[in-house]
């Protein structure tokens, strides 16, 4: 909603749509009817990721993700290299500190489904780094919630009709 929030005012060559989904833990379920209905060229799915700043987490198996060096951008199979490579240069070009993640399997997060909707959607994937996830402590960085709008809006006001998402 704060990337809606951001993109206010602004002149979009390209129609934006915010859903948030149920259900992703049940199988993807949301995403699955939302990415139909609304039939996307490319879609960008939001969601938390392991941080692997605290003790016990095997930063080898995981990588290294920190709570405050920005959201985390994906790159693999589920991932559009496009669409990945638009994220970045985005956040590159407006100085929003990224971190940059591979995904070698699906991702287990609504990206999986928007990408394999329909006839095929260009997908990119934005994690929040996420301090002791599925507990009652679970911890986030505002900075990081700010920059992942941000980055967000940014990546929209990029696209047109006319971008070519073919990898």
């Amino acid at each position: 909603m704060e990337a809606l929030r951001l993109l206010h005012g602004r002149p979009l060559q390209a129609a934006v749509y915010c859903v948030s989904t149920v259900q992703e833990e049940a199988g993807l379920r949301g995403a699955i009817t939302s990415a139909y209905g609304i039939h996307p060229t490319v879609g960008v799915a939001v969601d938390v990721t392991h941080a692997t700043d605290t003790p016990g987490n095997d930063k080898k198996q995981l990588g290294d993700t920190r709570l405050g060096a920005g959201p985390v951008v994906f790159r693999g199979p589920n991932i559009n290299p496009r669409v990945f490579e638009g994220l970045e240069k985005t956040a590159k070009d407006k100085e929003i500190p990224v971190q940059v993640r591979g995904a070698p399997r699906p991702t287990g997060t609504d990206a999986n489904v928007i990408q394999l909707s329909r006839d095929g959607v260009a997908t990119g994937l934005i994690g929040i780094p996420n301090r002791y996830m599925h507990s009652a402590v679970e911890v986030v960085c505002l900075e990081d919630l700010e920059r992942s709008a941000r980055l967000l809006a940014e990546f929209c006001l990029n696209v047109t009709s006319q971008t070519d998402w073919t990898p």
